[in-house]
């Protein structure tokens, strides 16, 4: 099934390096933002040297020169981070120099024109904090004490990562050597391509420890495992190599056989963002209230529902960190459950709450906070209160989830009006991608309903030109009844500033696919969708809406029922596992009527 998306953009990279001379000349001693301001260093340096470095090295990985300039700029980015973490701001000064010195060295070599860098989507989707690493790290020191280090980033994400790390290590007064490597191949069977040249050398270091960085393991482990792997192939005893992820799962269900057997041969350290950021209270400094309560992974739902079995299902690994933060915990969850029951006259006995939601670190997590702070000027959101350090802060909406049972005329007029003001308020320069689509919905209707259907898909082809011809818009992508809250006299988008920007389909779209989302998560019957686009036109959207929704209810279903599938594949005989099987059946049925009906 193809659910996930690929998320890359191309830059210019000595245009890049000019923008990153700006933002160091930014960061000033004492700033309150200086954290932040590092913190977005890092991430883009992150990705510019992991596009350099893939571009220069295309087949195979090499050590040269520009790539040993582009690891030590990289590491000075980890070290302008650590002392920011640190509070210790008046060291700024003598490695922002330093970084500025690389930076001039870097733009006078022979860099490519334009490079492709990926998303690093532990930072922008996962909640994924660098400062973990630095923990790690001065774990490391304490457990080990080493005598010399290798350490090794798998791009891309590991790349900035691996610049923490080491950071750390070299203010710990070691001699670190630091490279890169991009792990190639099948996502679930990665492996390295090594120069001859970068074998020997690593063969040759004189150091304790190989050390290597990476977000994972996902699901495969391959990534990470894979560089173990080749430096166990090189001759490197199993107790020189550590293993630096972002979580130490047992490795048992890793997808990659190879990944389960090397897992297990090697020590690993990770900190949690528990155990880095809420039990030294670093979360708690940027909210008003001291009371955090965490509602990740669906255990927001019973606040809003008594009933489990009314529960939307969730997939907990593709939710962001979310906390309720109040002075009285207890009272702010009497008062969310009591929603709408409360009444206004009793408002005042309502104690002050928020919810934190993880929206994205450096650039990611601000074009979230601007467009929420749109949503809500203009009343489709609530209100936001801050946004710091990663986190989105908004209000409490005292209310209950919507169900796609009991639409009425004002619902509809409030899903006709939202879905204007999206498409109106946020365009997009971006061509739709008619093909891209059509191969999903091929794709995830071969696994998802077998082998004949396929063959009756031949009529996409003739929504070509309707579709290809019109307007992309970060939509909200998730119009699902449970983001939808009851509130005081009207209706109130709960989660509507990230899906068109996560790791998954569909992206930057038509809006006719939140129309369709729309039409298909609330069950509208004939004349309720009658209603519903007439609704719509009428705030001025002159388009060929009706001519183009049919594709897009096809590809909408298509997608859903491939995540469905792949949710409950994941989550097995679990409740939300049996939810999303449940989920992935009703969107097949509605599926093959959607194509029966064009294809006969």
């Amino acid at each position: 099934m193809i659910v996930y998306r690929k998320q890359e953009r191309t830059i210019n990279p000595k245009q890049e390096l000019a923008c990153m001379a700006g933002m160091l000349g930014g960061l000033t001693a004492g700033s309150s933002a200086h954290h932040d301001q590092a913190v977005e260093l890092l991430i883009e340096y992150g990705e510019l040297e992991s596009g350099i470095t893939d571009a220069l090295c295309p087949d195979a990985d090499f050590d040269s020169h520009v790539t040993r300039l582009l690891r030590r700029a990289g590491v000075l980015s980890g070290h302008i981070f650590k002392t920011a973490w640190e509070g210790r701001t008046d060291e700024t000064g003598n490695w922002t120099g330093k970084m500025s010195a690389a930076f001039q060295e870097l733009a006078a070599s022979d860099l490519p024109g334009a490079v492709c860098v990926r998303v690093p989507e532990g930072y922008a989707h996962y909640g994924l904090y660098p400062e973990t690493y630095l923990e790690a790290a001065m774990e490391f020191l304490n457990a080990e004490h080493p005598e010399g280090i290798a350490c090794i980033g798998a791009r891309s994400i590991g790349t900035s990562l691996s610049s923490v790390v080491c950071a750390a290590l070299e203010a710990s007064g070691l001699t670190v050597v630091s490279y890169t490597v991009r792990p190639r191949g099948h996502p679930f069977y990665r492996g390295l391509v090594l120069s001859t040249g970068f074998e020997q050398e690593l063969c040759s270091l004189k150091c304790s420890h190989f050390i290597v960085v990476d977000e994972g393991p996902g699901l495969s482990g391959s990534s990470i495992c894979c560089v173990a792997q080749k430096l166990s192939e090189l001759g490197i005893a199993d107790s020189r190599i550590v293993l630096f992820p972002s979580w130490n799962p047992d490795g048992s269900n890793f997808i990659s056989e190879s990944a389960r057997r090397q897992w297990q041969r090697h020590r690993k350290y990770t900190v949690s963002f528990e155990k880095a950021w809420l039990s030294k209270g670093q979360l708690k400094r940027d909210l008003p209230y001291g009371g955090l309560l965490d509602i990740s992974a669906g255990a927001w739902r019973p606040l809003f529902s008594g009933d489990v079995s009314a529960y939307p299902a969730i997939h907990p690994y593709h939710e962001q960190r979310k906390y309720l933060c109040s002075e009285d915990i207890p009272r702010a969850v009497l008062a969310i459950k009591g929603g709408e029951a409360i009444g206004p006259a009793a408002a005042a006995e309502r104690p002050a709450a928020l919810f934190v939601k993880f929206a994205g670190l450096g650039r990611y997590g601000r074009a979230k906070y601007e467009r929420a702070l749109k949503l809500a000027y203009d009343g489709f959101c609530p209100l936001v209160s801050g946004f710091a350090k990663g986190f989105l802060t908004t209000h409490v909406v005292y209310g209950r989830p919507l169900t796609n049972s009991g639409v009425n005329a004002k619902m509809l007029d409030a899903f006709a009006c939202y879905l204007d003001y999206v498409r109106k308020t946020f365009p997009v320069e971006q061509e739709i991608r008619f093909d891209e689509i059509v191969m999903m919905i091929e794709r995830n209707i071969l696994v998802g309903l077998g082998g004949k259907w396929p063959g009756r898909l031949s009529f996409l082809e003739n929504f070509r030109p309707l579709v290809s011809g019109s307007s992309a818009v970060a939509i909200d992508g998730r119009m699902m009844p449970h983001e939808w809250l009851s509130a005081g006299r009207g209706y109130m988008k709960m989660d509507s500033v990230d899906h068109h920007a996560d790791q998954f389909f569909p992206g930057c779209q038509d809006i006719a696919w939140d129309m369709a989302g729309t039409i298909i998560e609330f069950a509208l019957d004939r004349e309720e969708q009658a209603y519903l686009l007439q609704k719509y036109r009428s705030f001025g959207d002159r388009g060929n809406m009706q001519e183009r929704l049919p594709f897009y209810l096809i590809a909408y279903l298509a997608y859903r029922m491939g995540y469905a599938t792949f949710a409950a594949n994941e989550l097995g005989t679990s409740p939300d596992g049996r939810k999303f099987r449940a989920l992935a059946k009703r969107y097949s049925t509605l599926l093959c009527g959607e194509v029966l009906r064009f294809s006969g």
